[in-house]
């Protein structure tokens, strides 16, 4: 689905790309939040963890910290 992009990013040691993906995630839910209604249980299944994970790259942390913020406005 559209979160495996970034596990499998960060699985692979990606960390551009993964911060990348979820940029993209967090300018969908800034501009086309309903599109993201269907997969927002998974989205956030996703970014929690990315968000709470040692060892993962801090700028991607943010960035999974952003789009839940901005998903929730």
């Amino acid at each position: 689905a559209m979160v495996d992009v970034v596990s499998c990013a960060l699985r692979l040691g990606k960390v551009v790309q993964a911060r990348d993906a979820v940029q993209v995630f967090v300018q969908l839910a800034e501009y086309e939040a309903s599109f993201l209604r269907p997969h927002i249980v998974p989205l956030a299944e996703a970014m929690f963890p990315l968000a709470g994970t040692p060892g993962v790259d801090t700028e991607a942390k943010h960035m999974a910290l952003e789009f839940l913020i901005t998903l929730a406005e």
